[in-house]
């Protein structure tokens, strides 16, 4: 479901949601005090009726456990997120790890080497 966000208004939305999901995990989601939820970035589709959240966790040995609470959470941050945002249509939430931001990080430890 990967689609270009081409729209100077995708665009905006995409920023709108890394700050307000961010604040409703902060919120919602029950998790270790040891470990860290980051959201990369969000890919909203063209037609603005879909968003990707993509998530790191640290450490990475909490990841599944960590997007396995999210998913269980899934109904209650839909929901809330539909109260909280003034656009019409609210894009349905997905989230997944981010690979990429894992991949940029691996390589960033490497040069340090």
């Amino acid at each position: 479901m990967e689609h270009k966000t081409s729209s100077r208004r995708a665009q905006k939305l995409n920023e709108l949601l890394k700050e307000v999901v961010g604040e409703l995990l902060f919120r919602n989601i029950d998790i270790a005090r040891d470990t860290l939820i980051t959201i990369s970035r969000a890919d909203t589709s063209s037609d603005l009726k879909n968003s990707t959240i993509y998530i790191t966790v640290f450490p990475e040995n909490k990841e599944e456990s960590v997007l396995t609470s999210i998913q269980k959470q899934i109904y209650i941050l839909q929901k809330t997120l539909n109260r909280t945002l003034r656009t019409k249509p609210v894009p349905k939430l997905r989230f997944e790890l981010d690979k990429i931001a894992k991949a940029e990080q691996k390589v960033y430890e490497a040069l340090e080497k």
